[in-house]
């Protein structure tokens, strides 16, 4: 009876979940409008009575990347559209304070200037449309009848100086999903728990200002972390269902030395 009830339960879940995913409109119906407002806003500021500090905008990615590697099953780089589309699975993964399964777009700025350059107002957007699901089984040992996921989104920095190992800089991550599943919640009627939770919304990431030596190269990472424990999900895959990234942007203000120099 038991495994009849889990079957069933499954089944409405499975179901429920896809009725869901046909509701959600498509990503680039939803925030289209917005991304081109900030685009306008952006080649504003580029006009040529506009004094420096100069904005730049990237919006074509250099690289996606996910670790573990083989969740990423599609990527495209396009400007202003930059997608990514992913799965995961895992039964047993452990929590130990890092992020353990990510997914990032990377940037890069090289300083091309004989003299420093102060890179600041940095900002990024990532929209998400997917599902994120935790599971917990009954289990009489601690904590292993608990299931959690908590998933973040951030904007680091990475820096790559002559003469000195590589640095980076985290960012502010903001939390966008946070599940809890207990096995014993379910007891007697089933033998597992289970919550699950799509996400639709876009989200600004943003990084404060840092100085880039010349010939330095800074590396931005516009990441999408997801932290757990047990059983974890994550589908990114169908229906329309992506992680864009469509730009980068930053104020460039060369730093020119005045006087003798500091001791």
């Amino acid at each position: 009876m038991l495994a009849d009830n889990q079957n069933e339960r499954r089944r409405l879940l499975k179901k429920e979940k896809a009725d869901t995913l046909k509701r959600l409109p498509r990503i680039e119906d939803t925030f289209r409008h917005e991304i081109d407002e900030q685009f306008n806003v952006f080649e504003l500021a580029n006009l040529p009575n506009i004094n420096p500090p100069t904005v730049i905008v990237q919006d074509t990615a250099s690289d996606i990347i996910t670790q573990p590697a083989k969740m990423l099953i599609g990527s495209h780089f396009q400007p202003r559209n930059n997608t990514a589309k992913i799965e995961f699975n895992a039964d047993s993964i452990e929590h130990d304070g890092e992020q353990i399964v990510t997914l990032a777009f990377f940037f890069r700025f090289e300083n091309s200037s004989p003299n420093p350059m102060l890179v600041g107002n940095i900002a990024s957007k990532l929209v998400i449309k997917g599902l994120w699901e935790a599971e917990a089984s009954q289990a009489f040992l601690p904590l292993l009848h608990k299931s959690d996921i908590m998933v973040d989104v951030e904007l680091d920095l990475i820096e790559f100086w002559k003469g000195q190992p590589q640095h980076r800089l985290y960012g502010e991550p903001t939390r966008i999903v946070e599940l809890d599943t207990d096995g014993w919640n379910a007891f007697p009627n089933d033998s597992q728990d289970s919550a699950f939770e799509w996400v639709f919304n876009s989200y600004d990431v943003k990084h404060s200002s840092v100085v880039v030596p010349p010939k330095g190269l800074l590396v931005f990472e516009v990441a999408l972390g997801t932290w757990g424990a047990c059983f974890a999900g994550i589908h990114i895959k169908d229906g329309g269902s992506s992680v864009l990234c469509p730009f980068l942007q930053f104020e460039v203000t060369e730093v020119v030395q005045k006087g003798p120099p500091l001791p």
